[in-house]
């Protein structure tokens, strides 16, 4: 288990900000194009709403993991495409509610920071290449990865923090440094950026299994990832 609420999910969501409104994928008050439909050939999942004349296209795959060489990351992607006459502001935020195993208050690991268990954000050339997050720092047995660089689109502003804190603020979402991520989540966000008519624009993050280390009990543990 690496998100909350399997094998019934409700947490974990995506926001689109349309011209300042905030949207919530999933929710009512769209037009959805029929039921969401999955390929067994490609193992992707897509459906479709539109919010007013803005259409998004929600794309979940498994795909290669970098670091297991096996299908087993998802790639979260959303296809915007503006199909009024004039332009609009649009942006992005989707949140994953971690769990690993059964470790609700998952802990993370960032690449030049180190562990991280309190509210911390990242905001443009700050953002890391990935993330990983655990069971247990101390003796892991479940261990999932995220990777937000991967040269289209990358985001503007990546939030490690409290599920509490981003389920409530669907955009926004204030930051408390120091404070204790308790029941953790992940934001990934891009800024509302000019859509202009007929363009598409393509929001896109991943996350799947990392590499499970067998032992990391102290006095010595080693994961070298490349």
């Amino acid at each position: 288990k690496m998100l909350f609420g399997h094998p019934s999910p409700w947490s974990s969501y995506t926001t689109f900000a349309i011209d300042d409104e905030l949207f919530k994928y999933g929710d009512d008050g769209f037009i959805f194009f029929g039921k969401p439909k999955f390929n067994e050939t490609t193992l992707t999942n897509t459906s479709t709403v539109q919010y007013g004349k803005i259409r998004i296209k929600q794309i979940l795959s498994l795909v290669e993991n970098q670091s297991t060489g096996r299908k087993d990351v998802v790639e979260i992607k959303y296809e915007v495409t503006n199909r009024d006459r004039v332009g609009h502001s649009i942006g992005a935020r989707i949140m994953l509610d971690t769990m690993l195993g059964s470790n609700d208050s998952a802990p993370f690991r960032v690449p030049g920071t180190g562990a991280v268990t309190t509210q911390t954000e990242f905001v443009g050339e700050d953002i890391p290449e990935y993330w990983q997050a655990f069971d247990s720092l101390e003796n892991p047995q479940v261990i999932s990865q995220g990777s937000f660089l991967r040269g289209e689109n990358d985001p503007d502003i990546v939030q490690f923090t409290s599920w509490p804190v981003v389920s409530d603020a669907m955009w926004d979402a204030p930051i408390e440094y120091e404070r204790p991520n308790g029941d953790s989540a992940v934001t990934v966000g891009w800024y509302q950026m000019p859509l202009y008519a007929g363009e598409t624009q393509t929001y896109t993050t991943y996350y799947g299994l990392s590499e499970l280390i067998q032992d990391m009990r102290p006095p010595l543990g080693l994961s070298i990832y490349g």
